[in-house]
């Protein structure tokens, strides 16, 4: 092969062939399929090289002018067939300069290898705000209306809870009293108080005639303004233990728990008990309805809980036990807020153009839209309907004293990826060297053949445990555990196992935040709080959208047969669930495993939703549990139900000539075919000037 070597001056602009360095015949470019992204890369590792005669004294004088920054690529070109073409390109890195002076003058300098890859790997954790329209190198990008746009994030319909409850014994001793007096019957201490009026106490206490419906009585009143109102209902339940003395003949006890009086005339009893001298009073005394607590005359009902006594001696008494407690609880719901948000695959685009100063944008088939900014697709991607925001903008926090009181999006390319990679399985490599490519991971493993190899001499064939995995855990980072009872929020964690006899675990948590309460709480801050610090603030969260009549809307709904959840037409983000990730990650993980099946074996969070996600093209078409196992039947998407490679990888020499070089860098994803086998490439060093290469593949697995 015939060779031409030039030393270019950056800050000149001059050009100079020079006579080939020292130590070229160790350049050996390397395809490599990177385990995490699976985009195959090709690269040269950094060489150092003895540069002499007037090259030797080109980098000379520039190093003494400017020392470690100067700025020289050496640029690597190739005879085939009378067209020159580049074959490599670097920057000498004049901090590892040196020179040799005697009988013959050299430099010994090491050249890197440049590329728009080792930039956007370089800047792959540096913040990007997405509103802004300056690359990191100062160019100015196109505005995108989909980064900062305004949707409307619905109520999730969240249950609040009164409660209270006796931690020690109450014994009250009411005296001598010979006429009608009336106490307030206590129920403890408070540990829930959502609704504006909860009134308990902790020991007995004289109130008012309660048919006169006296204050000092009320324990709670008034229904709350964000009670939802289609359902304007309440749960009241309550569980009370009793002890009690008599010591005078007639005396005589009236214990109501709870009452409803009306504004104007006779309350109404839910649930009470009269006793006297010598009646048996039961040991527990139980409550579990639900009651309508609509308004009258303007007035709202509420509930009371007293005890009447009269004709009683000095040593009457009656104690309420420990254990006792009253809870109140209902359904809120709070009007729609508006949100600026920001759509997956204009951001995946302008992360990738303000780190590369748009030498790269974002094209994907699963992330684009049919109205995407950037990369129209024809239809929409499976994963196109989404977008992202941060607790500050979803709770509409303000900045004081500041020019702009509204909150930035700020995301590094690594905050994307790795929240979409737990979801999706997804993977990316640079495409024709001007798209920055992000698919499911199967979309980097295509079936052209782009070489053939017969008659190889011999194959070394090993297991790969990295390819193996006896575990797989699932789902997110972060929800609301202790919001309410947590039924409707899902979206946790999964652990799930095959019959691989191996220690190896595949972990991909989430640090979106997708938890139907965690995006209720969060919204809610903006009518309770705006301005504190929440713990939400700094996080991403995600939203799965549909196309309504209006345009983009958020995806709520847990679709036909729903069960287990509290109110399964509020809920978020169903196609987002943590079965449903696991669904997507089904043929990676089961590549070493020949059984079909991906194993519920426990949750952190709550994991008893049935759901069925309203999607045009979900992973599961099915309605399924979030501890149910995976297996392929479930799947709706096919390339998802079978590994596409075997946890296995072959090595062999074989010859490459520089047209083959070509041909594997214009289709790093296809395959190679030895000896009748295929795989795919996961590392091929080649030596072009000897000609030969050392083949590193990962085997397909035939079905």
């Amino acid at each position: 092969m015939e060779y031409r070597f030039f030393l270019i001056n950056e800050r000149t602009g001059v050009q100079t062939e020079i006579d080939e360095p020292v130590k070229f015949d160790g350049f050996k470019p390397l395809f490599k399929r990177d385990p995490k992204c699976h985009g195959v890369t090709w690269e040269f590792a950094e060489q150092k090289l003895e540069f002499y005669g007037k090259s030797g004294l080109m980098i000379k004088e520039e190093y003494e002018q400017y020392g470690i920054n100067a700025s020289i690529k050496f640029v690597v070109e190739i005879n085939c067939g009378g067209d020159w073409q580049e074959f490599y390109s670097g920057m000498l890195d004049f901090a590892l300069y040196e020179d040799t002076s005697g009988a013959k003058f050299f430099v010994s300098i090491t050249v890197a290898q440049t590329s728009v890859l080792t930039t956007l790997n370089s800047r792959f954790g540096t913040k990007v705000d997405l509103e802004s329209l300056a690359s990191f190198d100062g160019s100015e990008m196109t505005k995108y209306e989909n980064l900062g746009r305004e949707i409307k994030i619905p109520s999730k319909t969240r249950r609040e809870v009164n409660r209270a409850e006796m931690l020690s014994d109450s014994v009250f001793y009411p005296g001598a009293r010979n006429n009608d007096t009336w106490f307030k019957v206590p129920f403890g201490q408070v540990t829930s108080n959502d609704f504006d009026k909860f009134d308990t106490e902790s020991m007995f206490r004289e109130c008012g005639d309660p048919n006169r419906f006296p204050r000092e009585s009320v324990i709670f009143e008034n229904m709350p303004s964000n009670m939802m109102d289609r359902n304007k209902f309440l749960r009241v339940k309550f569980h009370m233990e009793f002890e009690h003395t008599f010591t005078n003949s007639n005396e005589e006890k009236e214990l109501f728990i709870l009452r409803q009086p009306l504004p104007l005339g006779t309350p109404t009893g839910l649930r009470g008990i009269v006793f006297n001298n010598g009646d048996l009073l039961p040991q527990a005394l139980d409550y579990n309805e639900q009651q309508n607590f609509t308004e009258h005359d303007g007035y709202t009902r509420g509930i009371t809980a007293y005890l009447r006594v009269r004709n009683t001696g000095n040593n009457s008494s009656i104690t309420i036990k420990a254990g006792s407690f009253i809870e109140i609880s209902g359904d809120s719901y709070f009007e729609p807020t508006d949100c600026r948000v920001f759509m997956v695959h204009e951001t995946l685009s302008r992360l990738t153009e303000a780190i590369t100063d748009s030498a790269l944008n974002a094209k994907s088939d699963y992330f684009g839209r049919s109205d995407s900014e950037i990369n129209q697709n024809v239809t929409d991607g499976a994963g196109s309907l989404r977008c992202f925001t941060n607790g500050l903008m979803l709770r509409q926090a303000e900045y004081e004293n500041t020019e702009d009181p509204k909150p930035k999006f700020t995301v590094s390319f690594k905050d994307i990826l790795d929240g979409l990679i737990a979801i999706d399985a997804i993977g990316w490599g640079v495409e024709d060297d001007k798209y920055l490519r992000i698919e499911p991971w199967e979309y980097f493993y295509t079936d052209d053949v782009v070489l053939v190899c017969d008659d190889i001499a011999e194959i070394n064939r090993k297991f790969d445990h990295a390819m193996c995995f006896s575990q797989a855990n699932v789902g997110y980072t972060k929800w609301e555990a202790e919001e309410r009872d947590g039924i409707d929020g899902f979206h946790g964690k999964r652990q799930y196992r095959t019959i691989a006899r191996t220690e190896n675990k595949l972990e991909q948590f989430s640090k979106f935040v997708a938890d139907s309460y965690a995006i209720e709480a969060t919204r809610r801050r903006q009518i309770a709080d705006k301005t504190s610090d929440w713990r939400y603030d700094n996080d991403i969260f995600i939203f799965d959208l549909d196309r309504g009549d209006n345009g983009l809307q958020v995806n709520t709904g847990a679709g036909f047969g729903a069960t287990g959840l509290h109110d399964p037409d509020t809920v978020f983000n169903v196609e987002l669930s943590p079965a449903r990730n696991a669904a997507r990650w089904y043929s990676h993980v089961m590549q070493g495993v020949k059984d079909d099946k991906l194993i519920f074996t426990g949750a952190e969070g709550y994991a008893g939703a049935r759901t069925e996600a309203q999607k045009t093209d979900p992973v599961v078409s099915v309605n399924i549990a979030e501890n149910t196992d995976i297996s392929p039947d479930i799947i709706a998407q096919p390339e998802k139900r079978n590994p596409k490679t075997k946890a296995e990888t072959v090595e062999f020499n074989y010859p490459l000539t520089f047209r083959d070089f070509k041909s594997i860098k214009a289709n790093p994803y296809g395959l190679v075919q030895f000896n009748g086998e295929h795989g795919w490439i996961k590392q091929i060093e080649a030596d072009l000037i000897r000609g030969m290469a050392k083949f590193t593949l990962i085997p397909k697995r035939e079905i």
